[in-house]
């Protein structure tokens, strides 16, 4: 199971499209692997930006827009005004993003590579072309210490009836008398 915990600052990620367009790369991203996609769990976990601290410093809030894209609410910082002002005052808003892989290992560098060529290309509409500063991380737990359901979940390449069913299967234990 992919599990995403995507950490946003309040104002960021606020419409339900942008939220599940970014969910719906991330799903596609891994059942191009084989995976369900009952697998992929993306979590979009808001804070306050007094709650959020890159390098000793809180970011500012993105501005408010009404649906004509027109500023509205809170003063606008300079840099999202003016681009030029961005190299003096580069606080764009932070988005950090923890991917927790388990279902599948990535078996050496080329497949790590692959994986991260993969993932930026998936954050570029809903993060980059945003104007949001990120960062983010993948790792990778012990399969062992997975289950769904109760259920420990089909080896890779036998998730055939889980994928059909779009669910888990229980596993049928045959009792001999």
């Amino acid at each position: 199971m992919p599990l995403w915990r995507i950490y946003h600052p309040e104002g960021t990620f606020t419409t339900p499209a942008h939220k599940k367009g970014l969910a719906d790369g991330i799903t596609k991203l891994y059942e191009t692997i084989g995976l369900p996609a009952f697998y992929v769990v993306v979590l979009f976990i808001p804070l306050k930006t007094t709650d959020m601290f890159v390098g000793g410093s809180n970011r500012p809030p993105p501005p408010l827009t009404d649906a004509s894209g027109h500023h509205i609410g809170l003063p606008v910082p300079s840099f999202w005004a003016d681009p030029k002002a961005a190299a003096e005052e580069p606080q764009a808003p932070f988005i950090r993003i923890f991917a927790s892989n388990i279902a599948r290992k990535m078996k050496d560098d080329g497949m790590k590579g692959m994986f991260r060529e993969r993932v930026n290309q998936l954050l570029q509409p809903w993060v980059k072309d945003w104007g949001y500063d990120w960062e983010w991380h993948a790792d990778e737990t012990d399969r062992e210490l997975w289950e769904i359901e109760g259920v420990s979940p089909p080896l890779p390449g036998e998730e055939g009836q889980w994928h059909e069913a779009g669910r888990p299967i229980p596993q049928v234990k045959e009792v001999k008398l």
